[in-house]
């Protein structure tokens, strides 16, 4: 076969698959964007400005430096809201003992909210903590 021939084939090939392709190529490339921007917008953690509410989902955006920075198992009630601020007056999770709403769940594909959660003991004292989607 001709030279030519064998390259038109080749481009044709390349064209026709990156057609088809375009889709999964297109999605991937979303996912990994929201990840590295969800990672650009993380912010040190901050009492007051997490106190002063969620405005922007800024406590989403600081609260893998909450956990990073504080353990937060074994404390008290009061020292929980002392660096969180009042829990959020809601009717999910009503099996928790505080509530913080976080924001617009991370990642592709965001319908739901994340949240932290925390279980105090008859003592009054953190003895489970985590974060949830609703």
């Amino acid at each position: 076969m001709n030279k030519k021939i064998l390259i038109s084939i080749a481009i044709l090939g390349l064209a026709i698959g990156g057609y088809f392709a375009y889709p999964y190529i297109s999605f991937f490339a979303d996912t990994g964007f929201d990840m590295a921007k969800e990672r650009l917008n993380r912010l040190p953690f901050d009492s007051a400005k997490w106190k002063a509410g969620n405005e922007n989902d800024i406590r989403l955006r600081m609260v893998d430096s909450l956990l990073r920075k504080y353990d937060l198992s074994g404390n008290t009630k009061a020292e929980i809201l002392a660096l969180l601020g009042e829990a959020d007056n809601t009717g999910y999770f009503r099996n928790y003992d505080l509530v913080y709403r976080l924001g617009a769940e991370r990642g592709f594909i965001s319908i739901d909210s994340e949240w932290l959660l925390f279980r105090l003991d008859t003592n009054n004292t953190v003895k489970e903590y985590r974060i949830v989607s609703d």
